[in-house]
This record gives structure tokens, sequence and C-alpha cells, in this order.
């Protein structure tokens, strides 16, 4: 009796798996995508690298010190139309957390217990911040646990948000709970980005939400960016054109819940460049969760990408040559976005 219900929930399950698959296919063959908008160059890139799945498509090349600053183009939406950023959040988090260490508020160094007392005796606790910024936490990319299964299937069964209902309190207690890796190597981690939030939130008695707003968006002025899961967000499609739930992050979002706009992220870039935003310095650091390497002929190239179930994204600095390349798409395609910000970096 019992093999036969377990039998018939596979069979379900995997039929309404093959439905959404078959579904997203049929969606992704009927569609058409929008022509490219805006820079003339930037266009004539997307119009040779876009495909049929592509629904909304935004691209920018932020030069500041040229006579054209900011140049933009996009597909099936406007420059404000809002994006899932993913984990080009962290590099939100590491510019804050930069800043808090020039306000005084944290130090990089300073054991994570010194800030979470409650994970204090805990193996985490007695890792520095910086390691959470530098992924050398040794915490797992997520935690295991009976609500993470089952988050991930409802996600992949049908396209739910995984994270619903993890906040700041189960993201420390998570942490709290995890057995480290031994001996500890460079791995990338969520759970790390995360917990990273929480050491802000605690040591600036700030919200995450707020202290993004406070620091960043409003001093910069920008105007469609929000850590806040309520904030108001499309849904997106995966590679193969299944819907896909919006990601409302609670807890998670230091590590992936920050929404934004091309032009908002662009504004952001040339506030790096021209080191202007609060925490810029951290794109000259290790321990702030950008990923900082040289291309072949030895220029430094500082950069993040992200991507949700529905969204991907990519920023791109340039710091030597003053120019940064950011790139946002509402499918969850990184090769795609790889692809394209390869083309746009070469565009003059």
């Amino acid at each position: 009796m019992i093999g036969a219900v377990v039998g018939l929930v596979v069979a379900v399950v995997g039929g309404l798996v093959i439905l959404r698959f078959l579904f997203g296919l049929v969606a992704t063959a009927t569609q058409r995508s929008a022509p490219a908008t805006g820079d003339n160059a930037l266009c004539s890139v997307l119009e040779d690298a876009r495909d049929r799945h592509t629904r909304r498509f935004a691209v920018a090349v932020v030069e500041p010190a040229s006579a054209r600053p900011i140049r933009i183009a996009t597909v099936g939406c406007s420059a404000d139309d809002v994006f899932e950023i993913g984990s080009v959040s962290k590099a939100v988090t590491g510019m804050l957390l930069a800043d808090a260490e020039e306000r005084g508020e944290l130090s990089m160094s300073d054991p994570i217990e010194d800030v979470l007392p409650e994970l204090a005796g805990r193996p985490i606790g007695r890792v520095a911040i910086s390691a959470l910024g530098e992924h050398r936490s040794g915490l797992p990319r997520l935690p295991f646990s009976p609500r993470v299964v089952a988050a991930s299937l409802g996600y992949g069964i049908l396209g739910l948000n995984p994270y619903a209902g993890q906040d700041v309190s189960s993201v420390i207690g998570a942490a709290g709970r995890c057995r480290l890796r031994s001996p500890v190597t460079t791995a990338y981690s969520n759970l790390g980005g995360a917990l990273a939030g929480a050491v802000l939130e605690r040591a600036t008695a700030s919200s995450y939400p707020d202290l993004v707003q406070q620091r960043l968006v409003a001093p910069l002025g920008l105007t469609h960016t929000s850590a806040r899961p309520d904030a108001a967000r499309r849904h997106g499609f995966t590679r193969w054109g299944q819907w896909v739930q919006p990601w409302r992050l609670g807890g998670y979002a230091p590590a992936g819940g920050v929404t934004s706009s091309i032009d908002d992220l662009a504004t952001l870039a040339a506030a790096l460049l021209r080191d202007a935003a609060a925490g810029a310095r951290s794109i000259h650091r290790d321990d702030c969760f950008w990923v900082r390497e040289r291309t072949p002929d030895g220029e430094p190239v500082t950069w993040h990408n992200g991507m949700t179930g529905g969204c991907a994204a990519y920023l791109g600095l340039r710091p030597t040559r003053a120019r940064a390349v950011v790139v946002l798409s509402n499918v969850a395609d990184m090769r795609l976005i790889s692809r394209i910000a390869g083309s746009v970096a070469s565009t003059e």
C-alpha cells in the first residue's frame, strides 16, 4: 500500500515537471522579442546576440569621464524597469560592510561572535567577518534541512520562491548549526552572504533594507532599487521559458534579494568608479564579495554576477579605464548574460 502511494506521488510530481517543461518550450517557441532601442552601438550588439526566449533585457556602458557617461539599450522594457539582481546583491552587501568598517561600527578582522554573541562557542562564531566576504568561512552554499529540501522541490516542480519564510533569525540559527568545511577552502556560500547581512544589522542597529535605502539609494538618488521583500517586481523565466515566482527574500536578501533597474545600476557603477558611493573602496578589497581578476594583458577587472529563478544580472568594472558594463535580463540564463557582457565590453 505504501509503495503504491509513493509511486503515485512520484508519478504526479514527474508529470507536473514534464508539463511545466513542455509549456515553457512552447512559450519560448512562440515568443517574439521586441526590437532593441537606445544607444545604436549597444542596440547592434543586442540584435546580434538576443534570441527568442529573451523577454526583457537591458544593458549599459558607463564611462563617467566621457562625453556620454551612461549609454543604455533595452529590449522589451524601459531603463526604469525593475529586475532581480540575484547575487550582485552580495556586492552591495560588501559595499555596506566596507562602509560600516569605515564608520567604526565593525572590524572585518573581528570574530563573528563579537557581533552575534548567540554564535559564541559555535564553529562559525570564531570565524572572522572578513571570511564571509572571501567565501572562506567554511559554511556550505545552503544549510541542509528538511525545510530547505522541501523549498527546493517547490521551486523545481512549480517554480516557487525557495527562500520564502526565512528571516534573519533563521539564517543565524542555520549558520550556528552548520559543520564547517575542513580544511577551509574558497567555496561560494549564499548562507555566508546572508550571515554577513545579519552581522551588518546587529553592528549598525538597522535592518538590511534600511541600510541599503539610507546609505546607498538615498545618497545616490536611486529611484528603483530596494532590498525590501515587498518591493515591486515581476516574475521571470528559466532559460527554457518556464514561469518562475518572484524571489522575495527576507533573511537571505543580503545574498540575493536586491532589486534594481539598469538606470540605477549604471548610476551606482559610475559612483563606484568615481569613489563617490558608500563603501566604494570595497572594489579594491578581497573580503567584500567582489570577484577581482586580471585580463590576459594584466588589466584589473572587478565584477559580480547573479541569478534568481527568473532573472540574471552582471556588473563589471574596469577601474583603470574608468569603465563599467551592466547587463540585466528577466530570463535566468547566465551564459546569455556572459555572452552579451563580453560583446558590450568591446563596444566603443
